[in-house]
């Protein structure tokens, strides 16, 4: 086996999984949009959060079901007795059990608490800024994930610095339509970056040895019950108004929540943190996409050269990773 290749082969197939968690959340702009306008931020995040984390338990079951089935068909093809199959069990689930739930437990609830935060202030700060400003300032993680980094020892290259720099021209040149300035919007939309950027790097340091599923699960279980006491207390949920966007939720629990972020999860497993930042930001380029296709919007030539520019940093990001 060459494990050079296999290696290359896990990379690709880890961007692959980051560009789909990326199009997922861009495509989710649409929906969430909508819902924002019936319903109120602690009481949507806590409704797709929750969403998200069911709907993943009977998927993570089930997988976990045809993993052990082809396990004992393997054994058994091979004229393996009832010895060997127990033995099979006690060393093959038992052990994920103890050790790999272990790091996903730990992973999974502190990566729902960031996403928590950052769901909460950037739902909020929403309503005081525009979306463009929102976008620019959220997709500032770029930035803060290899400062953390450098603050924190890791050392990035020079590729990582100049894919920023390149990185922040596009988002420039997508989000920014208005002089730039810091409201109270945009004050919480920065903390909600610091956030993300704090989840994206628990994973990172998480998700080598966990079950990615698992992680999900606890992850957004935990933002969601976190989100509840909140919703009495700072809001007025309505059942009506919320059953009113049930296809927003649906959509961003099930797709934007369950399968985007444990494809994150897996796909942060193969690409480094700063790397994978670079190209989950690539969101906001699906984000104009969806918004030219689904609600007939049209870019303009600053927004097409930025998303040239996003497009050439994740390129650069990448390149020198070897």
């Amino acid at each position: 086996m060459d494990i050079s290749r296999v290696k290359a082969r896990t990379k690709i197939a880890g961007t692959v999984m980051l560009f789909l968690t990326a199009f997922i959340w861009g495509i989710a702009f649409v929906p969430q949009s909508a819902a924002m306008k019936y319903i109120e931020p602690f009481t949507f995040n806590a409704a797709r959060f929750c969403l998200a984390g069911v709907v993943l338990l009977p998927v993570r079951n089930i997988l976990r079901y045809i993993s052990y089935k082809s396990g004992n068909a393997e054994f058994k093809k091979g004229g393996s007795n009832i010895t060997e199959i127990n033995e099979f069990d006690s060393k093959v689930l038992k052990p994920d059990l103890k050790q790999i739930n272990k790091n996903s437990i730990k992973g999974g609830v502190l990566g729902g608490l960031f996403l928590f935060i950052a769901g909460s202030m950037q739902q909020y700060g929403m309503q005081f800024t525009t979306a463009g400003k929102a976008g620019f300032i959220t997709a500032l993680y770029i930035v803060i994930i290899p400062v953390i980094g450098f603050f924190c020892g890791k050392k990035n290259g020079v590729n990582i610095w100049v894919a920023t720099a390149v990185s922040l021209v596009g988002m420039y040149l997508l989000c920014i339509k208005e002089s730039l300035s810091l409201g109270k919007g945009d004050f919480y939309i920065f903390l909600s970056s610091i956030a993300f950027s704090m989840q994206i790097l628990s994973v990172e340091r998480f998700s080598n040895n966990s079950d990615a599923l698992l992680f999900s699960i606890i992850e957004f279980i935990t933002a969601g019950i976190l989100s509840i006491p909140c919703m009495f207390i700072f809001e007025n949920p309505s059942f009506s108004s919320t059953c009113t966007v049930w296809k927003e939720i649906a959509f961003l629990g099930i797709f934007s929540g369950g399968a985007a972020y444990t494809c994150q999860i897996v796909g942060q497993r193969y690409v480094k943190a700063a790397a994978a930042s670079m190209i989950m930001s690539f969101e906001a380029v699906f984000a104009l996409l969806g918004g030219a296709v689904i609600l007939s919007e049209r870019m303009i030539v600053k927004e097409i050269l930025g998303c040239v520019f996003v497009f050439a940093a994740i390129i650069i990001a990448q390149y020198s990773d070897k």
